[in-house]
């Protein structure tokens, strides 16, 4: 009697250090996406008004040279969009050319300060052909943060 429960005893303390292992195992991918998730954009661009990062993970070089960008906008005061709207934060992608500096919105969604949705809009394939490559004014804070960008997308 006295073996079968130090068998029993054994087999309950090797199948409990094997439910934590597995525990353990599952829990740390868990882990390292919450982490990586948070650690995902970067800082391009900061001034009193607004910061502005980017999100390597989505950032893909394209066949005309260019990169698809997806760009979070922070803003330290509500920005006022149509009549009686306002956003404080914007996540956009939009394609950039670093060599000139020059950029196409593709689509973007922009948030209250509580995160509740407020305006998007999404440029469809086929009318991005017929959508001009713009510059931003020179000196704004725009022109910098895609200058930012490049430089993070090129590593410089």
């Amino acid at each position: 009697m006295q073996r079968s429960v130090s068998l029993a005893l054994v087999a309950m303390c090797v199948i409990g250090t094997t439910v934590q292992a597995q525990a353990k195992k599952h829990a740390t991918p868990a882990k390292r996406v919450a982490a990586a998730r948070a650690t995902a954009w970067k800082e391009v661009y900061n001034d009193q008004t607004v910061t502005v990062a980017l999100n390597p993970a989505a950032t893909h070089h394209e066949a005309d040279g260019s990169y698809s960008t997806q760009l979070r906008w922070t803003y330290a005061t509500d920005q006022a969009i149509g009549r009686d709207k306002s956003y404080r934060s914007m996540v956009e992608t939009r394609l950039i050319d670093c060599d000139s500096i020059r950029s196409k919105p593709v689509r973007a969604k922009t948030y209250t300060a509580k995160g509740a949705l407020v305006s998007s809009y999404d440029t469809k394939p086929s009318e991005m052909t017929y959508l001009s490559w713009g510059k931003r004014k020179p000196g704004s804070a725009s022109e910098s943060a895609i200058e930012g960008a490049c430089k993070t997308i090129r590593g410089s």
